[in-house]
């Protein structure tokens, strides 16, 4: 049975409970918890597909306050997890609440490391949120995390995602930011909408030390675009 206890300092779930669609809090949890472990089974077989085992070592980078991290040992036992978050709060609780060891991250991607590599590391909706200045040092950054022939998943708002943003505009590289977010304890100018075409994501991933194995247009909850990069 998955551990349903969500932090008070949980965003993400206190933007869902402000969405109208789910006014009363056990729809909003239900929300939460599924949307949850609908992407913890997508990383799943995104990872048995690639590396074609699932006994891998994973970085769940960004995890927030665990609404994905809550499900990851029930969807895959045999996985060495390791979830990472900038909030002290958030990696605390993951390891208190979840048994999954949770590690500091950075604002800063050239700083950013971890002790070990990995065969996976994912990224859901963290490329979503960052500005000019350090999407391609953190793309950079997270590879250097990963193990020869490992894979770096993550999601970006594409496309099918600009009508989420009326004000969209993207620049002549396909970039757009906005500084604000769902996230409103962070520095919005560090953290907050971005939207990148393919076409930007592509040069960036020309320089970061791996190559691009699969593109999904709009994959990830119906308008994020997933990248799967082997190094």
């Amino acid at each position: 049975m998955v551990e349903k206890t969500i932090h008070s300092d949980d965003l993400i779930f206190q933007f869902i409970t402000r969405n109208p669609a789910f006014q009363s809090e056990g729809k909003a949890l239900d929300k939460y918890l599924s949307r949850g472990r609908e992407s913890a089974e997508q990383l799943c077989g995104l990872i048995l597909e690639h590396l074609e085992r699932q006994d891998v070592s994973l970085l769940e980078f960004a995890a927030g306050y665990g609404r994905v991290t809550r499900h990851l040992k029930e969807v895959m036992p045999k996985a060495d997890i390791v979830a990472c978050d900038i909030h002290d709060k958030a990696t605390m609780f993951i390891t208190e609440k979840f048994g999954v060891t949770a590690i500091g991250s950075s604002d800063n991607p050239d700083e950013f490391s971890t002790d070990r590599d990995f065969d996976v590391v994912f990224a859901l909706s963290f490329f979503s949120h960052m500005p000019k200045q350090t999407w391609p040092r953190w793309l950079r950054a997270l590879v250097r995390q990963v193990k020869s022939d490992g894979i770096l998943i993550f999601t970006t708002h594409g496309l099918q995602s600009v009508r989420l943003f009326p004000d969209y505009c993207a620049d002549a590289e396909g970039f757009w930011f906005k500084s604000v977010s769902e996230q409103d304890d962070l520095n919005t100018s560090l953290y907050g909408s971005t939207v990148t075409t393919f076409d930007y994501v592509n040069r960036q991933i020309a320089d970061s030390g791996a190559r691009l194995i699969r593109f999904q247009e709009a994959m990830w909850w119906q308008h994020q675009d997933l990248y799967i990069l082997r190094k």
